[in-house]
């Protein structure tokens, strides 16, 4: 075979290692597709995803995992058969899973909206107070205490509840607060 420029860049050991995962693929892609196609259908609950997504994963995971492959250690069937089983339950397990969001509540259309104007009314409010008050106002709303925050900010905790009253006063001419 002629070297071409891709291989003489990526040098000869490479270039065969790659000739060689890809001849050992074509050999492994017939054993892989079936293997694929039997363990898909042992999940019939999962038909909404569709058996060639998970046969192309078993695929894309095999091919990856061919350069480990060890003839002294297992042969190719097995070897692929352990790939398929382990991608098609990590598949099924990625596409089970809940997303970890903590307080995560729907919003209904309204409320969103409503959500969404007290955020700019409180927007409004603030425009007029030092970013000081601002910052003090966001970590107040992570719900930091009067004292954590002081600790933060290296201040006093009397300049913290100063700070509260300037916020409520805003609040206030804006109609927000009590």
């Amino acid at each position: 075979m002629k070297p071409t420029k891709t291989t003489e860049r990526r040098g000869k050991g490479k270039a065969a290692r790659e000739d060689a995962v890809e001849a050992l693929f074509r050999e492994a892609y017939p054993l892989a597709i079936r293997s694929a196609k039997f363990r898909s259908r042992a999940f019939p609950q999962y038909d909404d995803i569709g058996h060639d997504d998970l046969v192309q994963e078993v695929l894309i995971a095999v091919w990856i995992a061919l350069s480990r492959f060890d003839p002294a250690r297992a042969g190719l069937r097995t070897f692929v058969e352990r790939v398929s089983a382990n991608a098609i339950v990590t598949s099924l397990r990625r596409r089970r899973a809940t997303k970890r969001m903590p307080n995560y509540r729907p919003v209904s259309a309204p409320q969103l909206l409503v959500n969404v104007e007290l955020r700019l009314d409180i927007q409004r409010a603030f425009r007029g107070i030092s970013k000081r008050d601002q910052e003090i106002a966001f970590m107040l709303r992570a719900e930091d205490t009067p004292s954590d925050i002081a600790r933060v900010l290296t201040t006093s905790r009397t300049s913290v509840y100063e700070s509260i009253k300037r916020l409520r006063l805003a609040l206030r001419e804006l109609g927000l607060a009590d």
